[in-house]
């Protein structure tokens, strides 16, 4: 109940957002998947509907001179169903999504334009045509049909609409737009989405992120010494895993959210441009030179085949009745979900009271806009910008719940975007 009052005023506070700067990208957006779209086209050598699945799967996946014959990496949910009972796979039952397709990317320029094609559409559609009002194409079993969306903008204000049962994990969905799938600031579109969000002249935005909050959780949970020594010192657990397992600091990083989000050694392969055989290796070398979080990873898994759930932190259960399955690739994923749910569960679980906090701690004036994933994002006047961020950061870092201390990194700006 607590939660959903916190999301209740968080829906009627509605968050501002800048429409000649929506418009704008609406334009280069439209200009830039006309640009990639032509790419694509020379690289196919031919004209095709960009947004049918069968049509990309027979380009890409028919032997020459049909198509280009890649090897599938991925099938669709009908392929794997086939394949499992011995059937003979079709073209259809090649997945075209992009994860399938992403090992391809550095050696096929049209799998290069359509990945590049896909990211530019769904931003398009996902989120600009939807704050402006507009024609969105959909594409089913290879016929388009056009569709109008009205703006779901009121008075140049957006109502976010979180979903707490939306994740198996506990963490928040959301619609009307997802704002979940938000780019990464990192990214030039990224940060274009983000700064749509402003706040007015007379106030400030005070966003404020857990710093690695899975990674604490593992420390903690596993008392592993390596990463509570990291963490009560105040390093960067991602550098220091590297230094240990003799890689830089980006594969450190790969290597330890690879096990809160169950990552397997094919992502990993892909994220930091090793071989499978080479992830396989750092994977085993990980389990080697951290294994409190091994065992630990394998009690989680244990507990959960033995009772047919996991819980989080706070006693939330999620079911996994795949644990025990006979199929070795259906159980291993339980697996992986088993110890993800554990991990994201729990952090979770610590957003969801550091937003109740934080809703009972801000001063009056100011209000909580947006939660994405382990960030907040609140409204405040200018007069009030220090004691709404001070309240923000004992909110977040007040919860003692772990063996290490939780760390709010807090940033007071005028666009969302400016935080990252």
């Amino acid at each position: 109940i607590d939660v959903l009052r916190v999301l209740c005023d968080m829906t009627l506070a509605q968050a501002p957002m800048e429409q000649d700067a929506i418009a704008k990208l609406h334009v280069q957006l439209e200009e830039e998947i006309e640009l990639v779209s032509g790419d694509i086209y020379s690289a196919a050598g031919t004209v095709f509907n960009i947004n049918s699945n069968r049509e990309k799967q027979q380009l890409l996946y028919l032997p020459a001179p049909e198509g280009r014959g890649l090897k599938p990496k991925l099938y669709t949910g009908k392929g794997n169903k086939k394949e499992a009972e011995g059937l003979e796979l079709t073209t259809d039952d090649f997945s075209v999504s992009a994860e399938a397709l992403e090992p391809y990317r550095d050696s096929d320029p049209l799998v290069k334009g359509l990945l590049e094609y896909a990211d530019l559409n769904k931003l398009l559609t996902t989120y600009v045509i939807p704050y402006l009002g507009g024609e969105v194409v959909r594409t089913t079993a290879g016929k388009s049909k056009t569709e109008y969306r009205d703006s779901l903008l009121v008075n140049g204000k957006v109502h976010g609409d979180f979903i707490q049962h939306g994740a198996e994990t506990g963490r928040f969905s959301s619609r009307n737009p997802n704002l979940q799938n938000v780019p990464n600031p990192a990214t030039a579109h990224g940060k274009a989405i983000r700064n749509l969000f402003y706040a007015p002249e007379d106030s400030k935005l005070v966003v404020a992120d857990y710093s690695q909050i899975e990674p604490r959780i593992i420390a903690s949970m596993s008392m592993d010494p390596i990463m509570m020594k990291n963490y009560l010192e105040g390093g960067d657990i991602y550098t220091t895993v590297g230094d240990v397992m003799g890689v830089d600091r980006q594969a450190g990083k790969v290597l330890v959210l690879s096990m809160a989000y169950g990552v397997g050694p094919d992502k990993i392969a892909r994220s930091i441009g090793c071989s499978v055989t080479e992830a396989r290796g750092l994977l085993q070398n990980f389990s080697d030179k951290f294994q409190n979080v091994s065992a630990y990873r394998a009690k989680v898994v244990g507990v959960a085949r033995k009772v047919g759930y996991v819980s989080t932190i706070f006693g939330r259960k999620r079911y996994i009745p795949e644990i025990t399955s006979r199929n070795i690739g259906e159980r291993a994923g339980a697996e992986r979900q088993a110890f993800n749910t554990r991990i994201q569960g729990s952090a979770a679980d610590i957003m969801k009271l550091a937003m109740i906090r934080a809703h009972k701690m801000i001063p009056k004036g100011a209000s909580l806009l947006l939660t994405v994933h382990d960030e907040l994002v609140t409204i405040t006047p200018n007069s009030l910008v220090e004691e709404t961020r001070e309240a923000i950061r004992e909110s977040m870092e007040g919860i003692k719940v772990l063996d290490v201390p939780l760390i709010a990194d807090v940033k007071v700006v005028q666009r969302w975007g400016e935080a990252k």
